[in-house]
């Protein structure tokens, strides 16, 4: 809302705005009853939600999901992450997929059926 605020001030006309990171991070396989820190289910919920709430607006010409797979990085920046991997990705590192990538897949797949 803020940066939407902003451009409307600032702009004389509607700009599209590309999102270009959403996401959350999951330990692949780490599943549970609550939503905590690190399970597939608050990983997908997080994605679900920003991903409808980004699509819906009519000013959001694309977004981009942070990140496509888990991936290694260096340990000195990411010492505090599990195996010090950036695990924000709808498939870890062995591209098994996540409950968040089907939740994409379903997103998606439910947007191509409304414009059919």
């Amino acid at each position: 809302p803020a940066l939407k605020a902003k451009i409307r001030r600032e702009c004389r006309k509607p700009i599209p705005i590309l999102v270009t990171e959403t996401g959350a991070a999951a330990l692949y396989g780490d599943r549970g009853l609550e939503s905590r820190k690190w399970t597939e289910e608050r990983q997908a919920e997080r994605i679900e939600k920003s991903l409808s709430f980004l699509l819906s607006s009519k000013d959001v010409a694309g977004v981009f999901i942070w990140q496509y797979c888990d991936a290694r990085t260096q340990s000195s920046e990411w010492e505090r992450r599990p195996g010090c991997y950036n695990n924000k990705g709808l498939l870890d590192r062995f591209r098994r997929p996540k409950l968040a990538y089907h939740s994409v897949k379903r997103l998606f797949k439910d947007i191509k059926a409304e414009k059919e």
